[in-house]
């Protein structure tokens, strides 16, 4: 070094040394940082190993998976409101519930073999439609399976007695019914019952049936 500076100072053309013998005539290090790359997956791109790149590739796949996300919750929602759109609403159905009063019933005897069956039966409109009565019929059961009386009665029956024959949809029909049938012998009492069937069809053209059963007594 003192070489170099003597003959900077007499004007002579200074000379570089070709290989410094000491680590004290190289000038400072200066270490540079250099980012290492690897792939991420084979055939994939180049990936930083740097804490700050492998925090911003985070962030941007949660980002990706939240809109994902989105999007299938969007195709969710959307599926549902097409598939209530073409749902179509139930339609109500207009439906009596039959009942008789008294229950047993009391067969009365008024001949020889003559007995009187009178009774009230009662048309409750349960479906929430208007219904209108076509004819009902009351059958005469001994044995609890033999039928041994059997009569169809139509809508003017009711209509004729100052009835209506349309119950309106929540609402109820009572009528008062009596009919005397020749029993020729009181065995066919044994186990006997009544059966009531009425037919009906609904303000919008459907039709039902409705039937209910009871027990007969005798006096």
């Amino acid at each position: 070094m003192q070489r170099i500076k003597a003959a900077a100072s007499h004007g002579t053309k200074p000379f570089t040394v070709p290989f410094a013998r000491k680590w004290a005539d190289v000038a400072p290090l200066r270490i540079v940082p250099v980012m290492v790359y690897r792939l991420a997956a084979a055939g994939g791109p180049l990936e930083g190993t740097d804490a700050r790149e492998r925090s911003a590739g985070a962030r941007l796949a949660t980002m990706r998976i939240i809109r994902l996300a989105r999007v299938l919750l969007l195709l969710t929602v959307w599926s549902g409101c097409a598939a209530l759109s073409t749902e179509s609403p139930a339609t109500l159905r207009g439906r009596i519930e039959l009942d008789v009063a008294p229950n047993p019933l009391v067969a009365r005897l008024v001949g020889d073999d003559l007995y009187e069956f009178a009774f009230d039966i009662i048309m409750r409109e349960a479906g929430g439609v208007d219904v209108r009565i076509e004819d009902f019929t009351v059958e005469g059961i001994a044995f609890k399976t033999l039928p041994v009386q059997t009569q169809t009665f139509p809508a003017s029956y009711i209509t004729d007695r100052g009835y209506p024959a349309t119950i309106a949809a929540g609402k109820f029909l009572r009528f008062s019914f009596a009919k005397r049938w020749s029993i020729l012998s009181r065995l066919l009492l044994s186990g006997a019952s009544l059966h009531v069937m009425a037919r009906t069809v609904d303000a919008n053209g459907r039709r039902d049936v409705t039937d209910v059963r009871i027990g007969v007594t005798m006096k």
